[in-house]
């Protein structure tokens, strides 16, 4: 049982180089920043020797499965970061066809608007121009009428006939 102390507490003091020769130094280097193994006690039991040897081929194992899961993981995170930047691209196309389709419509009411006002200014010419055409011919009638009504006063002075006339209608 004497001999156990010493080979439980030297296996104990392997594990926790190992780890430490694995985990890295207090820079954060590691076995692949080019660490160097801790160098063995010379005069171990070859016993002692393959338990060394067998910790740290498992943590070298180990660190190779982390290494692999870690890989695996940063794999599936860049799959899924295209995934997103893929349904953003989606989603952009989404929106810059929504928006072009709101100008096409925003663009099609504004010329419904000018075209309705086009016309409605070109039916209002449209319209009045008869109108006024029919009151120019008759304000020129009315002016004929005016002019003949003073023609008939003038004379009514020298004929009493006329000027009965013309009262009987009340132009005098």
């Amino acid at each position: 049982m004497v001999a156990a102390k010493p080979t439980i507490s030297m296996l104990f003091a392997i594990v926790l180089f190992s780890s430490a020769a694995i985990a890295g130094d207090e820079n954060g280097r590691g076995e692949a920043a080019g660490l160097q193994k801790i160098p063995l006690p010379t005069g171990l039991s070859k016993d002692t020797q393959f338990i060394i040897y067998y910790v740290d081929k498992k943590f070298e194992m180990m660190h190779r499965e982390m290494d692999k899961r870690f890989e695996m993981m940063h794999r599936e995170i860049d799959k899924r970061f295209e995934q997103v930047d893929k349904r953003f691209d989606e989603v952009n196309k989404k929106f810059e066809m929504i928006i072009n389709l709101m100008m096409a419509i925003v663009g099609a009411f504004a010329a419904i608007g000018a075209v309705t006002i086009g016309f409605a200014i070109w039916d209002r010419r449209t319209m009045t121009r008869p109108f006024e055409d029919k009151v120019k011919k008759i304000q020129q009638d009315t002016d004929k009428l005016n002019r003949l009504i003073e023609a008939l006063r003038k004379l009514a002075r020298h004929d009493p006939k006329l000027a009965e006339v013309l009262r009987s209608f009340s132009l005098l």
